[in-house]
This record gives structure tokens, C-alpha cells and sequence, in this order.
């Protein structure tokens, strides 16, 4: 089974994990559909124009701490990183 947005009453599938999280501060399991992640960061700011980065649909994208996976992740997977 795939995680589910971490945004009360939101069953959408997870697609951003943060990966900073840590059991000890409790944030182990920050995972937001792309609907509700945070977007903008000041670590997606061009150096070369000063404006933040936007994805091809224009919007922000979030804090470089956040790992994308169009798929998801099951439940009970131990690594979030992905290859592909």
C-alpha cells in the first residue's frame, strides 16, 4: 500500500518525503501529495537571475530537502531513495 498525504482528510498518494525527517525530532514521516507540499525555498533561488526556479508548470518547487517520486512509496519500504 502506498503512503498517503500527511494533510488530515487528504487520501492522495505521497509523491514528496522529506528527507531531513528524524525519528527523534518527529518528522520521520513528512510526505505530502504535490498538491500540499510547501513550495518555494531559498535553496531554489538562480544564482544567475535571483528568482526561484519553477517547475514546467509554473509553480515553486519545495525545499531541496524534499525527494520527489512520481510513484510513491509503499508502506513499508525502509529507504526512500529511488534510481529511477
Amino acid at each position: 500500500m502506498k503512503i498517503k498525504c500527511i494533510i488530515k482528510n487528504c487520501n492522495n498518494m505521497a509523491v514528496w518525503h522529506l528527507m531531513s525527517g528524524s525519528e527523534e525530532s518527529g518528522t520521520a514521516n513528512i510526505s505530502y501529495c504535490d498538491f500540499h507540499v510547501d513550495r518555494g525555498c531559498s535553496c531554489n533561488i538562480n544564482p544567475n537571475t535571483g528568482i526561484e526556479d519553477c517547475d514546467e508548470e509554473g509553480r515553486l518547487y519545495p525545499c531541496c530537502e524534499y525527494c520527489y517520486y512520481e510513484f510513491g512509496w509503499d508502506e513499508d519500504e525502509e529507504d526512500y531513495e529511488h534510481d529511477d
